[in-house]
């Protein structure tokens, strides 16, 4: 990459210019990229049996706002955490001895199970940081 510049005062200005588009850039892409990934995790998420059944997929969010320049992906239903971390599946309470047996969670769903965000965000994250990276180059690229 070359840049050309006359003085300090220009040189200053394109890398003040190139710092504010590259973050406007990876802002942007953060925010695709939490976006894209629950519109993965949502059909692989468990859903709930009887009266709540979908519940939980209908608990995904995405949050720009939570936390300064981060975006949040989760999920709010109250027991997303034990559902998301049951990896055996013998774990489930069954509907005799659970508080709530419409909340016992239907594995039947083919394709559905623990690890329901962890999983696709594992397998998309080199897409999410090849992107970001791409981003940031774009936004230094135009004071090249």
């Amino acid at each position: 990459m070359k840049v050309s510049v006359e003085g300090r005062k220009q040189l200053a200005l394109k890398l003040k210019k190139a710092a504010h588009d590259s973050k406007s850039n990876l802002d942007a892409e953060r925010k695709r990229s939490a976006e894209h990934l629950l519109s993965v995790a949502l059909p692989v998420t468990p859903m709930s049996a009887g009266k709540e059944r979908g519940e939980l997929r209908r608990s995904g969010y995405v949050d720009h706002t939570l936390i300064r320049d981060s975006s949040v992906v989760g999920f709010s239903a109250p027991y997303a955490v034990f559902v998301h971390e049951m990896m055996d599946r013998t774990d489930q309470p069954d509907a005799d001895e659970s508080d709530n047996p419409d909340l016992k969670i239907n594995w039947t769903t083919p394709g559905t199970g623990p690890k329901f965000l962890t999983g696709p965000f594992n397998q998309w994250r080199k897409v999410y940081a090849e992107n970001m990276k791409k981003a940031a180059l774009r936004g230094i690229a135009k004071y090249g």
